[in-house]
Order: structure tokens, then C-alpha cells, then sequence
């Protein structure tokens, strides 16, 4: 279709059907089952997707004509763009949305660009960032390592930069053997170097003792 949908999935897919209600696509039963309020037994796969075996339009084409079958229309362009942006972490073409997590018992923060990412590295439910953002979801915060972060967006409504985002831009020159420990602590959380610098820092600080707060530092 020549858009980002073009892309080989990188994960084992579902294609299920709710009775009476929809034909969906999912990586993880369970999860989907959560999210849409139901139990893991009323959604029964159809398909099986192999890991790297077909395109993400692919895998909405399969999802739209196991639907036709059971009687339920095929989503809109817009409608599957949509799903295949959450799929790829993205909220616009090629652009990720940045959110602001922060701890619910220190205060301390750090930004995550990419959420679907983070949330595959750190075992989350999908989209299980945006609706912690999001205002109108009753979900305020999510836990990583057993620690509750509220999240907010990291840009407002117009693209500008929150407040709570570092003020301070530094250019560090970092020993190679603590680039190394960061690049893994990087991949393991699904960070940007960045992110993961900034929460190396973070976490140094709260183990001394000194919290900060979303503008300013308190002893």
C-alpha cells in the first residue's frame, strides 16, 4: 500500500473473532482479552501468524476477510493506519509520541520516545502508556520494576515542550566502560541512549537521597 504499514511484523500474530462483536489481530491473547474487558476462553483464533512471516497491511488484509465471513465490515484506511502507528509505537507518520514517567515515591522522572518498545521491554500491556497519559482513562499510572510512575505527555496539545522536561542540556564525556553498561541498560529497557542516560542519573541521585521534584531540587 506503500505506507507505513509496509513493514514485516516482528512478532507471532493472532487474528481472533469475539462472537458477535469482532475479528481482531493481536501478539498476546491474554492482553487483548484484559484490555477489551473480556476472558482469555471468548476469543477464539481463527489464524497464526508466524514471526517475520508477512507485512503489518498483510495482517490486516487476513484480519479484514476473516471479518467479511463472519458478517463485519472491514475497517477504514483511517481506522487501520491507526492500528498499525499503535503497532510501531507511532501517533503520526513516523513520529513517536514522548511521555514523562515519574515516580509516584520519589518524584524523580525520565522521558520514554519510544512506548510500544518500552512497553514490550518492561512486559506492560499494549497501549498500557497512552491511557496512563491520557485524562480521560482511569488508569493513572503504570509500574515498572514494581515502582507506580505516573505518565504524562511530553509535549503539549500544540508540540511545545512541558515544563517537565530537562531544562539542562549537557555534553558529557562518558568512560567506554560505562557506555558499555549503559548501552545495556539501554536495550534492556528499550531506551534511547538519552533516555537512558537521564535515568541512570536519575536513580544515582535518589540513592543519595536527593529527590527532585518536576522544577526543582530539594535537599
Amino acid at each position: 500500500m506503500g505506507d507505513e504499514g509496509d513493514v514485516v511484523c516482528p512478532d507471532e500474530m493472532y487474528i481472533y473473532i469475539i462472537a458477535g462483536v469482532k475479528v481482531g489481530s493481536t501478539r498476546n491473547i491474554k492482553q487483548r482479552a484484559w484490555e477489551l474487558g473480556y476472558s482469555p476462553e471468548a476469543l477464539q483464533v481463527l489464524l497464526t501468524v508466524p514471526t517475520g512471516c508477512m507485512t503489518l497491511n498483510g495482517i490486516q488484509r487476513m484480519e479484514d476477510i476473516e471479518g467479511l465471513k463472519h458478517g463485519f465490515t472491514p475497517d477504514h484506511n483511517g481506522q487501520r493506519l491507526g492500528g498499525v502507528r499503535a503497532r510501531l509505537g507511532n501517533n503520526g507518520v513516523g513520529v513517536g509520541r514522548s511521555y514523562i514517567f515519574t515516580s509516584v515515591d520519589t518524584g524523580t522522572s525520565f522521558t520514554v520516545k519510544n512506548a510500544a518498545r518500552f512497553e514490550r521491554a518492561n512486559k506492560l500491556h499494549r497501549k498500557a502508556i497512552s491511557n496512563a497519559a491520557n485524562p480521560k482513562q482511569n488508569r493513572k499510572h503504570v509500574s515498572i520494576n514494581g515502582v507506580n510512575h505516573t505518565v504524562t505527555y511530553a509535549k503539549d496539545s500544540k508540540g511545545q515542550q512541558m515544563k517537565a522536561n530537562h531544562p539542562i542540556s549537557l555534553r558529557l564525556k562518558i568512560r567506554p566502560e560505562l557506555v558499555e553498561g549503559l548501552d545495556q541498560f539501554r536495550k534492556t529497557n528499550g531506551l534511547s541512549m538519552n533516555e537512558a542516560v537521564n535515568a541512570t542519573i536519575a536513580n544515582a541521585l535518589e540513592a543519595k537521597g536527593i529527590i527532585y521534584d518536576r522544577d526543582h531540587a530539594k535537599d
